[in-house]
């Protein structure tokens, strides 16, 4: 693979910038650790992790500049993921007692 000059490279300051939002994300979740938010919580602290994932991905990972081809993996990996998830979690639920 080769680099071209005019590749859209994200500079230092977007670097900096997505390592402060996802410290503030970081701080964020775990200060509504000690909020009672009723069944609310777990889904907000998911929906924070979600977003610092697709940041990384998209900024440290560079996603933002790759192909479809490149953001295609990423999709399918992660679909993968969601879909072990669910499986995983409808194995626990219908399991037998005893």
């Amino acid at each position: 693979m080769s680099h071209s000059s005019s590749s859209s490279h994200v500079g230092l300051g977007h670097y900096l910038l997505t390592w402060v939002v996802l410290m503030v994300l970081a701080g964020v979740s775990y200060g509504l650790v000690f909020v009672s938010m009723g069944p609310w919580s777990l889904a907000v602290i998911l929906v924070i992790a979600a977003v610092k994932a697709l940041l990384v991905g998209l900024v440290f990972m560079h996603l933002v500049d790759q192909g479809g081809t490149v953001r295609l993996a990423a999709v399918t990996g992660v679909a993968f993921v969601l879909l072990l998830t669910v499986l995983m979690a409808f194995d626990v639920v219908t399991r037998a007692v005893g």
